[in-house]
């Protein structure tokens, strides 16, 4: 093994080391925090409003459950009034886990 490839596998960086020396940035959610987010927009493009899709009935209590988790979990936050962004979902691994 040459000098060089005994110096590189030895400074290595890997996941697997950076999971060992830092085990508490792998765990759970990661959240930057204390940084306002600049989304670059093309103002030429008109938005365009989809409709509501409604959620299947048997489906609305394991949302409503995602839902109060990502409020817990600080994932998402609440808006009260009018929005410029608007996401109408509908969460496909509630529907893969119900049948």
């Amino acid at each position: 093994m040459s000098c060089d490839l005994r110096l590189r596998s030895k400074y290595e960086i890997t996941i697997e080391k950076l999971k060992q020396e830092y085990p508490q940035l792998f765990r759970g959610v990661g959240k930057l925090k204390n940084h306002q987010v600049k989304l670059h927009i093309d103002h030429n493009v008109k938005p365009v409003a989809q409709p509501h899709r409604r959620t299947p009935f048997h489906l609305q209590k394991l949302i409503e459950q995602e839902v109060e988790t990502l409020l817990k979990e600080d994932i998402t936050e609440p808006v009260n009034g009018p929005s410029e962004w608007l996401r109408v979902g509908f969460s496909h691994r509630h529907a893969n886990q119900t049948k």
